[in-house]
């Protein structure tokens, strides 16, 4: 079973499977940011796989788009580094990619649940992956409290 959040989009082209900041304090329909680094408040801590219903990898936003992030199951996502041992912990690298959880720079960048579905992923192209609810480590999600 995969689970997703409808979220809105500003006007920027947006990558197919990078991961997002789902708002914390919204609901359906929440802004969302590409992932990169610390959330801009404690509020801000859950994360999904953005999701496109097209093979296209980019999609340009004139204005207000509403789309798809996946935050429960096997998704595709875009990984920047190659990794190959099936379950490794992934975590957010520039621009919403993913990269190994060891080759994060902060332990206060850290994020959880999202890790590795196949046996090898190559550098710069998309993979899949298993999602168990992502989210910044060590930040609460005030929608769960």
């Amino acid at each position: 079973t995969n689970e997703f959040v409808a979220i809105k989009l500003s006007a920027a082209t947006w990558l197919n499977g990078v991961a997002v900041i789902i708002d914390g304090a919204a609901a359906p329909g929440s802004a969302v940011t590409t992932a990169s680094g610390l959330p801009a408040s404690s509020q801000i801590a859950r994360l999904g796989i953005l999701c496109f219903a097209s093979a296209t990898a980019t999609q340009t936003m004139a204005g207000t788009a509403f789309g798809w992030a996946q935050i429960y199951g096997e998704a595709v996502a875009f990984v920047s580094a190659s990794v190959s041992t099936p379950g490794l912990q992934l975590a957010i690298g520039a621009s919403g990619q993913l990269i190994a959880a060891v080759a994060q720079t902060s332990a206060s960048a850290a994020t959880i649940g999202i890790s590795l579905a196949t046996a090898t992923a190559a550098a710069g192209g998309l993979t899949k992956v298993f999602l168990t609810y992502p989210r910044f480590s060590g930040f609460p999600d005030a929608n769960l409290a």
